[in-house]
């Protein structure tokens, strides 16, 4: 949303008053760059129960875009596709693509990635997983 309706919430405008929408919590681990000041979900919960079912929630915020390789791929393989994946992200060329054209470019290091994906599908109990269905209408 922040890379498509920019000028809904004034992100990065020099006139935040034109903004007709204001951002007032976001989910995810840590705070996006250009909202620093915009406190985290997280924040506001409580109960475990709050917190495991917003961590399921946010989850995909770390990992939109994700690129993943099957079970049982060797670990020296997986370490130099994400050592080869760092390097193009590195590439200057590539920033400066991407600041011209607007969009955003904030990738999860793949071990976090892993480790994430992985605590959301061990450390989600089944009432959780089902309160979720429940409050989306599955």
């Amino acid at each position: 949303m922040r890379i498509t309706a920019k000028s809904l919430h004034g992100i990065g405008a020099e006139d935040r008053e034109k903004a007709i929408t204001t951002v007032f919590v976001q989910t995810g681990s840590k705070p996006a760059e250009d909202l620093p000041s915009v406190p985290l979900l997280k924040g506001f919960l409580k109960t475990d129960r709050q917190k495991v079912i917003a961590a399921a929630l946010s989850a995909p915020d770390e990992v939109m875009r994700a690129l993943a390789l099957p079970p049982g791929v060797p670990a020296q393989r997986v370490r130099a596709l994400r050592q080869a994946f760092q390097k193009v992200l590195e590439d200057a060329q590539l920033k400066e693509m991407t600041k011209k054209s607007g969009d955003e470019l904030s990738p999860s290091p793949g071990e976090h990635v892993e480790e994430l994906v992985r605590k959301v599908i061990t450390d989600t109990p089944k009432e959780s997983i089902a309160e979720i269905k429940r409050l989306f209408g599955g």
